[in-house]
Formats: structure tokens, sequence, C-alpha cells
């Protein structure tokens, strides 16, 4: 069985801290020789004309580096701090944690607080992104 997708949206490829935001648009129909097709598409999402990318990026203890504001503003994104007072729920397109924000005191209360919100805001066809972490600290 092989599925297609169809949709529209924008590819964030990144090499270290090197980014490119490229349109794309997926129109590959969905095949299955045992029955009808099946639409991969619920649920859509329209991204805007420039995505908004919502950031937690920490200067951890390890390397104290930070670049994930820098690489998704270079790519063409609005880039705005993650609001940690505010759940997830009504943010749109992009959250991204940079690496080792693990680390940090407020990404473990803001985990604490709004997890389970994550999953809804993935399920309206946002995307979530979770860079390099401390493994003693996951």
């Amino acid at each position: 069985m092989s599925f297609g997708l169809r949709g529209s949206g924008f590819l964030l490829s990144a090499n270290h801290l090197d980014a490119e935001v490229v349109p794309v648009t997926v129109d590959a129909a969905p095949t299955d020789s045992r029955g009808p097709a099946i639409d991969l598409a619920v649920p859509t999402f329209n991204c805007p004309a420039v995505p908004t990318a919502y950031v937690f990026d920490y200067a951890d203890p390890f390397t104290g580096l930070l670049g994930t504001q820098k690489a998704l503003t270079e790519a063409g994104f609005d880039v705005r701090p993650l609001p940690l007072d505010q759940s997830p729920t009504s943010l749109e397109v992009l959250v991204i944690f940079g690496s080792f924000s693990s680390t940090s005191p407020d990404y473990v209360a803001y985990m604490g607080k709004h997890a389970a919100d994550l999953y809804g805001f993935v399920d309206r066809g946002n995307v979530l992104v979770q860079m390099d972490q401390a493994e003693m600290l996951q």
C-alpha cells in the first residue's frame, strides 16, 4: 500500500545553523489496489506567506551557544520568543526548542504545565521541533 499527500507549505532545511525555507507543493494521488484512495490531508493548515516561529533558545551550560533565532530569521521566519506563560494552543506554524533547552528551569516549568497542549498544537497541523537535548535530563 502506498499513500499520497496533497497540499502545500514550507520545508525547513537545516544544516547546523544554516537554514533555508523552501515553498513546497505535494500533489501525489493516494493509491491502494485493495480499495479507495485515502486522504491524508486532514487536518489542513494554511501557512501564512511569512511563517511564524516561536522559539525557546537557551544558552546552555555546556556550550553557551545560541543560534536558533538567528537561523530561523535568516531563513525567512517571523521569529518570536515562545510565550512561556501561555498555552501553545493559540499559536500557529512552528514551536522550536533550541539545543539543550531541557537544562533550563523555564523549560522544565513550561513542559510541566503545557506538555499535553503541544499534542493539540501538532494535531492542528503545526510543527514542533526539539533540537538536541541533554540526555541526562530526559
